[in-house]
């Protein structure tokens, strides 16, 4: 029995060492021979090389583990070829030109070898030469057959080591290295990313071959082939990627537009290897485009300075730079850029200052200089960036004749109030009159003056409305009828205005002109002007629009919807304001959780301090069909009150509901407490309802003879003669506003405050 048990584990021993392959380094390589196949290469999971090569062909993780080698040494120009059946997961396979001990590198190709199809990797030798072809694993064994290796002797080598030793803005001088002895070649030169030839090329006799009749400042490829006669070509080998040179100029202009990654324009240059100089995509610099040029410095020491093209008339004093900057974001403002030029194109210390600005926005600005007392000749203009750590965006660089009226720049507007606006630009030439056109966003400039010669550079105009968009440009006009271009529009948009009453808000839109927000501030510290919870609904949720409306929900916000500023200085004014409560989906009832509640609060100094005026809660929760609540304001006399519905979400809140507002009215109280009534006692006059937003319905007691309706002008909108106790009125027609509808009965009139919404 135990001699049994010895032969068996003797055959098994002797399998399992013909299956498992140890190797230990390049120099127990497995040397090949043209034909070479095996089949069951197992290894034993103990043959880390420890090696990682840091190669482009295979991801250097996949020989962390077993590491199976081969070897071969070619006789010739020789293609060779090898094919794997895999049966392990986590494998690849490289060929590596160099391997020293337990080191290899220099992939020449490479593959992950697949457990389903054979893989099949592929490299082109020189004669004499070595190489190494490496089996891998990740994690584990290796387990694979070599199904095939074999030899391929290349009759016609392919030129290497491609490249351009001189341009010129016409020429170029291609180079490659001579494979065997070949004397003729086929090349192609084509425009980038065009791709392989697949015909013939033109014929080069030399390795150092010009080719002429090339477009300045432009970007080629080349590819190039060995002709060993006879039909006999090698594979063409490329593409080399070139520039020609740039031409000297007279005017340029550069928007990035044609950059295609961090790459520079073709004409421009970053000089030395300080700060950072590169092209990005930030389309808010220029209306054109999306690209722009990103220029850094990073120390006093570390500045960013690129070369722009060489222009010939620079001493010449007629023409103009111009470029549109900015900083990238609000911690960058500050940074200089410097507009100069260079005695040496290739070096920064070289550079000569013309001109330097400091960005002060992240929006563009437009700088313009038409230097003079510069050098005659050729000359290269640069920009280089200050000595703080900081970047900016530039764009939209020309070099251009200068207009003999050069047109303003750097628009802007100060102390805008309600009505009035300070418009203000920087001159650039001599001009001391100028024209301005105006008017309400989007309107179409006509050319056409609205403010005529002008010598108030800043200009104030007056006489706009309140809370409303404009938009203005400006030109110079430089006498005897030379006038620059228009440049704008500059837009901004007037302060909002004090309010009288009756003042109505219906929340048809959201947010409502001059109404503001606060986010999660109480009321000792007021709106911080932040958009907080409030936000837009059908009131009661009826559709989705035409009321404010808070969520309560969870617990924890202290938001704030905040009115204009109202002129309560009569001192006998009241608010009428509708308020509901639902259950957040649907029109369910729900009542206002324990530890929430709705305020409404009053500042009578425009929004320094607040106090309560009203409060909704647990206790005094609004319906789901609509609350008509009228407040008495007549201890509030101030010219800049505000006024604020303030919800506080308590912390320990487990219901989901919504708090609505709508048809925020102000007026005189007598006339909210009588109007907003639906029958009064005297006439038995009822109506209903108000706000109204088509039919209004009156009746009374008595018989109705005429029903006049009026708008605050007092011009007369509609009159009927019901002849009747009843009458409904379309008031679609009108707009939103208020209006006088007099009722008369007997005789006797009555008048009604009605409001349109």
């Amino acid at each position: 029995m135990k001699k049994t048990t010895l032969w068996i584990f003797t055959i098994c021993l002797f399998a399992f060492s013909w299956q498992s392959q140890a190797q230990y380094g390049c120099d127990t390589a497995v040397t090949l021979t043209d034909g070479f196949t095996e089949t069951g290469i197992i290894t034993d999971g103990t043959q880390d090389w420890n090696n990682n090569p840091p190669n482009s062909c295979v991801y250097g993780v996949y020989f962390n583990d077993d590491v199976y080698m081969f070897q071969y040494t070619s006789a010739g120009f020789e293609e060779i070829a090898i094919t794997f059946v895999n049966r392990a997961s986590n494998n690849a396979a490289g060929i590596y030109a160099t391997c020293s001990g337990m080191d290899f590198d220099d992939c020449l190709a490479g593959s992950d070898l697949s457990t389903t199809a054979p893989t099949t990797i592929s490299a082109v030798l020189s004669p004499g030469q070595t190489v190494y072809i490496a089996v891998g694993a990740y994690a584990g064994t290796l387990d694979f057959d070599v199904t095939d290796f074999s030899v391929s002797a290349i009759t016609c080598p392919a030129p290497s080591n491609l490249g351009v030793s001189t341009t010129t803005t016409t020429t170029a001088t291609l180079t490659w290295d001579v494979a065997a002895s070949e004397t003729a070649w086929e090349y192609v030169v084509q425009a980038p990313d065009t791709g392989m030839p697949s015909g013939a090329g033109l014929a080069a006799d030399s390795n150092s071959f010009v080719v002429s009749d090339l477009t300045a400042a432009t970007a080629y490829e080349y590819y190039v082939r060995a002709n060993c006669g006879a039909d006999d070509f090698s594979d063409w080998v490329g593409p080399y990627n070139f520039a020609t040179s740039c031409d000297v100029v007279t005017e340029f202009f550069e928007d990035f537009e044609t950059t295609e990654g961090n790459t520079l324009p073709i004409c421009l240059s970053q000089v030395g290897t300080t700060g950072v100089v590169k092209t990005v995509n930030n389309g808010s610099v220029s209306s054109n485009g999306s690209r722009a040029l990103h220029i850094q410095s990073t120390s006093a020491a570390d500045r960013g300075m690129v070369a722009l093209q060489t222009v010939s008339n620079a001493g010449a004093g007629t023409h103009q730079f111009k470029l549109n900057y900015k900083a990238t974001v609000a911690s960058q403002i500050g940074q200089t850029l410097e507009f100069g030029y260079l005695t040496d194109a290739t070096d920064a210390s070289t550079f000569v200052l013309i001109s330097s600005i400091v960005t002060e926005s992240t929006t563009p600005s437009e700088f313009m200089s038409t230097p003079s007392g510069l050098p005659s000749g050729d000359l290269t203009f640069a920009l280089r960036t200050g000595e703080e750590n900081k970047n900016l965006l530039v764009d939209d660089l020309s070099w251009s004749l200068a207009p003999t009226c050069p047109y303003p720049s750097n628009l802007n507007v100060e102390d805008i109030t309600s009505n009035s606006v300070n418009l203000s630009w920087e001159e650039n030439g001599t001009a001391t009159t100028w024209d301005i056109e105006y008017g309400e966003s989007g309107f179409t400039p006509t050319e056409t003056p609205t403010v005529d010669n002008t010598t108030d550079n800043p200009y104030m105009l007056a006489g706009l409305d309140a809370a409303t968009g404009y938009e203005f440009y400006v030109r110079s006009d430089c006498g005897a009828g030379d006038t620059s271009d228009w440049i704008g529009p500059f837009a901004f948009t007037t302060a909002c205005d004090v309010y009288s009453l009756p003042y109505l808000e219906d929340f048809t839109e959201f947010l409502p002109a001059c109404w503001s927000e606060g986010d999660n501030t109480d009321v000792a510290t007021g709106p911080n002007g932040a958009n907080g919870g409030w936000s837009q609904d059908g009131f009661l949720n009826d559709g989705y629009s035409g009321s404010a409306r808070f969520n309560f929900y969870l617990g924890g916000d202290q938001d704030w919807l905040v009115s204009p500023t109202l002129d309560l200085s009569s001192g006998d004014n009241g608010i009428s304001v509708n308020v509901g409560v639902t259950a957040f989906s649907g029109t369910d009832a729900e009542t206002m959780e324990a530890n929430d509640e709705v305020q409404l609060v009053i500042s009578e100094d425009n929004g320094a301090t607040w106090s309560v005026v009203y409060t909704w809660n647990e206790a005094n929760s609004p319906s789901n069909t609509g609350d008509n609540v009228i407040i008495d304001l007549s201890a509030y006399n101030s010219a800049t009150a505000k006024l604020a519905f303030w919800a506080n979400e308590g912390n320990d809140g487990t219901k989901d509901y919504n708090f609505y507002v709508d048809d925020f009215y102000l007026d005189t109280y007598a006339t909210l407490s009588v109007e907003n009534v639906e029958i009064q006692e005297i006439s038995g006059l009822s109506y209903f309802p108000n706000p109204v937003s088509d039919v209004f319905t009156i009746k009374a007691k008595k018989n109705i003879d005429n029903i006049t309706v009026y708008n605050l002008l007092g011009q007369e909108m509609l009159r009927v003669s019901p002849n009747s106790n009843s009458s409904q009125l379309d008031m679609s027609q009108f707009k939103v506003g208020m209006y006088m509808v007099q009722v008369t009965m007997e005789g006797v009139s009555e008048n009604i405050r009605v409001i349109r919404k």
